[in-house]
């Protein structure tokens, strides 16, 4: 009880001693075995002033019960883990307990050691397949490359270069009144060029020229043809003219002139000019509609506007139409009318019709 274990013990082969070499100091002067530092006398142990269980008595005097009033040796038994120059007293006066080791923060750092990677080993068999694959892919590579151009090339060729390639047949549909003539001298100037640098626009600028064309579309088809396709004006209408008659379509856009009507065409009395082309559609419409018995007592018909279209019968009376709407209904009007002999019918407004110069009347009369 006397001495604390492990103080004074000597340095021992796997212990080494406080200042033995190899184990790093502290800068703080040696401990003795009682706890106490060499060159500190008097310094207070665990029992010293403010840190006593009793009283605040000097180190080694107070805090035992020995009949010589010092401390016991150790300081367990006397002044309890507070005796001596123990570990809160050494820690009060900054200096390390006795028999610890140093801390981990006054220990040098341990370097690290890199770590050796052993290199890749590839047998020679392996080297050669690897070797061998890499020259195949870029074999691989080379020939599509190849293989590309010579594609490109040939396309290339073929659609500029080739014979069997150019220009050779002309084919033309639609045609009525226009003659083939036109087609083929639009497309003249580009016979045996290549299909594919064929001037389709030009060849429809020139056969849309004509007035008896409506729209013309010109397409390529290989190897060696160009497909015309085109739709003529249609005449609808006879109209008086300066000289004659003229054939007019739904445009009011005059395609010939002629001195006798044909059969098949109404003449019709519109002014295009002034009254423009929807009145002579709604008086041709009228005249379309009509039915036949009605047909066949129409002398002429006209129009100052497409809701003014009026029509003369055979045996001089006139009917004021209307536009061209309710065609039916109108005409199933004019024939109830027509039973009362009349210079004018007015069917315009087929719910509430109208006649006027009835029998010598000389008067508007609606009817009921």
């Amino acid at each position: 009880m006397g001495r604390r274990p492990g103080a004074g013990r000597p340095p021992g082969p796997g212990r080494p001693g406080r200042n033995a070499p190899g184990r790093p100091t502290t800068g703080r002067p040696p401990v003795r075995g009682d706890g106490t530092a060499e060159n500190a006398p008097g310094s207070p142990g665990r029992g010293g002033a403010g840190r006593g269980r009793g009283t605040g008595t000097p180190a080694g005097t107070g805090g035992g019960t020995s009949p010589g009033g010092a401390a016991p040796a150790g300081g367990r038994k006397a002044g309890g883990r507070k005796a001596g120059g123990g570990k809160n007293g050494a820690r009060e006066n900054g200096k390390r307990p006795a028999g610890r080791p140093a801390a981990a923060a006054s220990r040098p750092a341990a370097t690290s050691r890199p770590v050796r990677v052993p290199p890749d080993t590839v047998s020679p068999t392996s080297a050669r397949r690897f070797a061998a694959r890499a020259r195949s892919r870029r074999r691989r590579r080379w020939l599509a490359a190849l293989l590309a151009m010579t594609l490109l090339g040939t396309t290339i060729w073929l659609l500029v270069g080739s014979p069997w390639t150019r220009l050779r047949v002309v084919q033309v549909t639609g045609l009525v009144r226009v003659p083939r003539s036109l087609v083929d001298s639009a497309a003249a100037g580009q016979l045996d060029h290549p299909l594919l640098l064929v001037d389709t626009d030009r060849i429809a600028a020139a056969v849309r020229a004509d007035p008896h064309v409506l729209r013309v579309s010109v397409q390529r088809s290989w190897p060696d043809m160009v497909k015309v396709s085109v739709v003529e004006r249609v005449p609808i209408a006879v109209v008086p003219a300066t000289g004659g008659l003229a054939l007019v379509d739904a445009d009011g856009r005059v395609l010939a002139t002629t001195r006798t009507a044909p059969a098949n065409l109404p003449l019709v009395h519109v002014d295009v000019a002034q009254a423009g082309a929807g009145a002579l559609r709604a008086a041709v419409a009228v005249v379309q509609q009509l039915p036949a018995d009605l047909h066949s007592i129409l002398a002429s018909a006209g129009a100052t506007s497409p809701d003014a279209v009026w029509l003369r019968l055979a045996d001089g009376s006139t009917v004021q139409w209307g536009s061209a709407e309710e065609t039916a209904r109108k005409s199933v009007v004019l024939r109830g009318l027509m039973l009362r002999r009349a210079a004018r019918y007015d069917v315009s407004a087929p719910g509430d019709p109208a006649v006027s110069g009835v029998a010598g009347a000389g008067r508007s009369t609606r009817s009921r």
